[in-house]
């Protein structure tokens, strides 16, 4: 697998074969490999573009219209159960729009609340234009349905769509699907809801089966790491940690320390910052650098005031904040967002 390929569970792909007509394509082109190629727990791009083509071959138009009814939240593993016993739907996102590279790198997620909306974005990883468009309608699938379950009813007309590739010939059985009228040749990739949603609690909530499910992924999400550089391995935890304090599934009092960032890679405090140090780095120039980075994107991208803001990131007082902030921008974080909101919007 090249440096850039990206990969699918396989798990998703499985359910390719209770459907006859998409079996029979497989069996065609494939022969008895395929059997072995579904037998792996991930599939890369450069696996999947001939079964891509072979559908896209064999006439079928869109694939999340052919199967995406299939996509159940036990599909997802522990992602799909982390997410439905989240405490509330924006939690649910951002855990959702966090983990979701274990189950597939297709598409990069993101959550942004801007223009009183929710926002979930997906940023095309795949290099192959029929690949990209059927993995980004059926993330967007993935997204609706688990909305809908925690909401309990469909999104009706308050939710949104857009699709940045021009519209498809199938459009309009794509609208009838997702019961919601696609923009094309948008932007960006998204599925938004009213920000208002965010603190529905879900019916499922449950604190045990969510701290134990988020931990699953937190686990996968490491090792895909794993081959991570020390100073790549402290960015990766920073942001991961200030994350979940968004998401209300840690306390920015529980700052990952030096010490357990060590000991994640196996070396004593002193060679994990002798290493940080021949990078050109620090256990504090990593920290300040990400909550600079997190600071900005809280500021853009949600309404919370700057004490929320300072809290979530692990100042104990506001003006510690404020005082940081001024230094890395020479400017307070209230003028920042005013005018980071009339002007482009901010990207790291």
């Amino acid at each position: 697998m090249s440096s850039n390929d990206y990969v699918i569970a396989t798990t998703y792909l499985r359910l390719l074969l209770n459907e006859p007509e998409l079996k029979a394509v497989l069996e065609d082109t494939f022969g008895p490999r395929y059997t072995e190629l579904f037998g792996a727990e991930y599939l890369t791009g450069s696996q999947l573009q001939p079964v891509f083509e072979a559908f896209s071959n064999a006439g079928l138009d869109s694939w999340v219209i052919k199967f995406g009814g299939q996509l159940g939240s036990e599909t997802h593993g522990p992602l799909g159960f982390a997410v439905l016993s989240a405490p509330h739907l924006k939690a649910a996102l951002k855990v959702l729009t966090n983990y979701s590279g274990i189950r597939s790198t297709a598409y990069r997620s993101e959550l942004l609340e801007r223009d009183q909306r929710l926002v979930v974005t997906a940023i095309d990883n795949t290099q192959s234009d029929l690949a990209g468009r059927w993995l980004i309608e059926a993330g967007i699938r993935i997204t609706k349905r688990l909305v809908e379950n925690i909401m309990t009813h469909s999104c009706g007309d308050h939710a949104r769509i857009r699709f940045a590739y021009p519209s498809p010939s199938y459009a309009k059985k794509l609208d009838e699907y997702y019961g919601v009228t696609c923009e094309y040749g948008a932007d960006e990739n998204s599925f938004s809801i009213p920000a208002s949603w965010g603190q529905i609690a879900s019916p499922l909530s449950d604190p045990g089966t969510y701290r134990t499910n988020l931990a699953k992924c937190q686990q996968l999400k490491q090792a895909q790491h794993q081959n991570l550089s020390p100073l790549e391995t402290v960015q990766f935890r920073f942001d991961q940690f200030f994350n979940e304090c968004h998401a209300g599934t840690c306390q920015p009092k529980e700052l990952p320390r030096l010490e357990c960032l060590a000991n994640e890679l196996a070396l004593s405090p002193r060679t994990f910052a002798r290493r940080l140090h021949d990078q050109d780095s620090s256990y504090k120039k990593a920290l300040e650098q990400a909550r600079r980075k997190q600071a900005t994107d809280l500021l853009l991208n949600t309404h919370l005031n700057i004490a929320d803001i300072a809290y979530y990131l692990g100042y104990q007082e506001t003006a510690n904040f404020v005082r940081a902030f001024k230094v890395w921008f020479k400017i307070t974080p209230t003028c920042w967002r005013k005018l980071s909101n009339k002007t482009t919007r901010y990207h790291d």
